[in-house]
């Protein structure tokens, strides 16, 4: 699975739109529409990994 895939399928899964990732991650949506389309790759301090999904979510309640 590639990291764009890991990246659609676990947004989806915590119900957050592609704005509300990109608000949580201080980021554009723009630029998690390129992750999500494969045109580019989340920066290594950002990055696809353990590290980047926690960061985003998906923990909802540190968010609130």
């Amino acid at each position: 699975m590639e990291c764009k895939d890991v990246l659609i399928q676990l947004r989806e899964k915590n119900g957050l739109s592609q704005q509300e990732l990109a608000d949580r991650m201080f980021i554009t949506r723009q630029a998690v529409s390129r992750w999500e389309r494969g045109e580019t790759l989340p920066s290594n301090r950002r990055g696809c990994s353990h590290a980047f999904f926690q960061r985003a979510s998906f923990g909802r309640k540190s968010w609130r």
